[in-house]
């Protein structure tokens, strides 16, 4: 079985599902049988890193939640992580680019360290309160997973063809949403 996963560092909730979604798969008995692809997907590309600004000043101030809203949605996903073996801690998260990241991912999934880079960075990032804009971090990322980065000629972030498959990803991103929401328009009104 092969599964496809737009996913984006950032997103607490992939992390989440990602977590759900391997604890299911091993328990029914399917890691051998399960083939995952994991595609780029940025929620906030125009995003980058400022010195001091964490995910909770940003989502109150830029995007206009309430402090009761996010205490909410964070303490759901604190208890839903938890759940799963996940210890969120969104007071050191800071707000940041991912496209780094994406080419990082896309250098491990070529060499089948794709899952284990995703665990690594959303631990990172939602654990460790780590700026995954960051090379030295990527990089370092990287070394903590056994995926040796130190001899290339071109850093992922730097690599043409890394750069197009994430664009190619992007586009797929936004062909899928449209079809989704027209099936789900068709559907929705053929009631």
């Amino acid at each position: 079985m092969k599964i496809e996963i737009w996913s984006d560092i950032l997103c607490p909730f992939c992390y989440l599902g990602k977590q759900q979604l391997e604890l299911a798969i091993e328990k029914v008995g399917f890691t051998k049988e399960v083939e995952i692809t994991y595609r780029s997907f940025q929620l906030n590309p125009e995003a980058k890193y400022q010195e001091g600004l964490n995910m909770n000043d940003y989502l109150i101030k830029q995007l206009g939640y309430s402090e009761s809203e996010l205490a909410k949605n964070h303490n759901h996903l604190i208890e839903k992580g938890q759940e799963v073996g996940i210890t969120y801690n969104f007071d050191s998260v800071k707000i940041c680019n991912s496209i780094n990241a994406h080419a990082f991912l896309h250098f491990a999934q070529k060499h089948n360290k794709a899952s284990e880079l995703y665990k690594r960075l959303f631990e990172l990032y939602f654990v460790e309160g780590a700026n995954i804009e960051s090379v030295d971090i990527l990089t370092t990322a990287c070394d903590d997973i056994g995926l040796d980065i130190n001899n290339l000629m071109v850093l992922p972030n730097q690599d043409r063809d890394i750069i197009q498959a994430i664009e190619k990803d992007q586009y797929m991103t936004n062909k899928l949403v449209q079809e989704v929401c027209r099936i789900f328009y068709l559907m929705k009104n053929s009631a």
